[in-house]
C-alpha cells in the first residue's frame, strides 16, 4: 500500500527541517526526504559563526543534527530516499528511489548541489582524490598536500578546516578572493606560517592521474601552464539547484535554475510550494533558509485548514 501524507518535504537542509518542525508541530503527518546528506550542505560546513543563539559558534553536523531531532520530537518522519519525479495532482505522487508516495502538498526544499569545473579528468577521478566536501573526504588527506579550488567563502572556510589535518594546500584562484575579511585575516596567517600558497589569477585544465587515482592538476594563468602535484583536490566553486525532479511540471524556474514562486511560496504548480535555497530570490544564508521554512510552513497550513473548510461547507 502506498504511503500517504498530509505534506511531503523534499530535502532535509535546514530550511526543510524548519518546515517539518512547524508543520509536525501542527498535527500535519509530515515526511522529510532526503537523498543525501541529513543537513544538506550545512552538515558539510566546519563551524557555522552566523546562525543567531550559537555565541561561540556551530559545528554544521551539530546544527543539522539538533533540527533533525527537533523534528522527529513532534512526529515528523525522516527518510532517505531521492525523489526522481512529482506528478501534480489530487493527491500528488512522487517517484523515489525508496517507491511511490503520496501526499496532499508537497514543499519543495531541496537546496542545492555542488558545482563541477567541467573539465577533463574530474569525473574519471570523482571520489578517487577529485572531493566536494571537506567535512566528508578531509580526513583522508592527513600529513598530505592537497588542492583548493575556489576563492569565495566556502573555499577558504574550508581550507582553514583542512589546513589542521594536511601537509600544505595550494589554493587555485581564478580572479582574486572574494571572502569576508575575517576569513582573508585568518587566510594570511595560514599563508604567513606556511600551511598555504594563494595562486590568485590561475583556473584548472585538466585533473591528472594514473588512471587509478588522481595524481596532479594542470592549470593556467593565461600566459604559462603548470602541472601541479597534489595528493587531492577539493572543489569549491558555488552550486547547482537540485531541480531535476520538477520536470514535466507546469513549475517555473528562473535563470539560475531555481524556482520561482510567488509571494505565498506556491509554484505554479497547485498545492506545491517551494523554500530555502531552491526559491528564487533567497539570500542563501542558513537563517534565512530557516525563516523560508517556517512562512512556507505557515502558508501550507493555512492553505489545508481553508481547503477543509470550503470541504466541509460542501457536504
Amino acid at each position: 500500500m502506498k504511503e500517504m501524507y498530509s505534506v511531503a518535504i523534499i530535502g532535509a537542509g535546514p530550511s526543510g527541517l524548519t518546515a517539518a518542525i512547524y508543520l509536525s508541530r501542527a498535527g500535519y503527518r509530515t515526511v522529510v526526504l532526503e537523498g543525501q546528506l541529513i543537513g544538506g550542505q550545512v552538515a558539510t560546513i566546519d563551524r557555522v559563526d552566523n546562525y543567531p543563539g550559537f555565541a561561540e559558534g556551530v559545528t554544521g553536523m551539530e546544527l543539522a543534527s539538533s533540527l533533525e531531532s527537533q523534528a522527529r520530537r513532534f512526529g515528523a518522519e525522516i527518510k532517505f530516499a531521492k525523489v526522481n519525479s512529482i506528478k501534480p495532482g489530487r493527491p500528488i505522487i512522487l517517484q523515489t528511489d525508496a517507491g511511490e508516495m503520496m501526499a496532499t502538498a508537497v514543499l519543495i526544499a531541496s537546496g542545492a548541489g555542488y558545482r563541477h569545473l567541467g573539465i577533463p579528468g574530474e569525473a574519471e577521478y570523482s571520489s578517487h582524490g577529485v572531493h566536494y566536501c571537506a567535512t566528508c573526504d578531509g580526513a583522508f588527506y592527513h600529513d598530505k598536500d592537497i588542492i583548493v579550488v575556489g576563492g569565495a567563502n566556502t573555499a577558504v572556510q574550508e581550507v582553514i578546516f583542512l589546513s589542521k589535518q594536511v601537509k600544505h594546500i595550494t589554493m587555485l584562484v581564478r580572479s582574486h578572493l572574494k571572502a569576508d575579511q575575517v576569513l582573508k585575516e585568518e587566510l594570511a596567517k595560514l599563508i604567513q606560517a606556511g600551511k598555504v600558497t594563494l595562486l590568485e589569477g590561475w583556473h584548472p585544465l585538466e585533473m591528472v592521474g594514473d588512471g587509478g587515482k588522481l595524481t596532479g592538476i594542470k592549470a593556467s594563468d593565461g600566459r604559462e601552464e603548470r602541472r601541479l602535484s597534489c595528493a587531492g583536490v577539493f572543489i569549491f566553486v558555488g552550486s547547482e539547484p537540485s531541480n531535476g525532479f520538477v520536470a514535466g511540471t507546469k513549475i517555473q524556474l528562473d535563470e539560475a535554475g531555481r524556482i520561482v514562486t510567488g509571494d505565498n511560496l506556491m509554484t505554479d504548480e497547485p498545492n506545491i510550494w517551494a523554500c530555502g535555497d531552491i526559491r528564487s530570490g533567497e539570500i542563501r544564508q542558513i537563517v534565512s533558509a530557516a525563516g523560508d521554512g517556517a512562512a512556507a510552513a505557515k502558508h501550507i497550513d493555512l492553505h489545508l485548514f481553508w481547503t477543509t473548510v470550503r470541504w466541509q461547507n460542501t457536504k
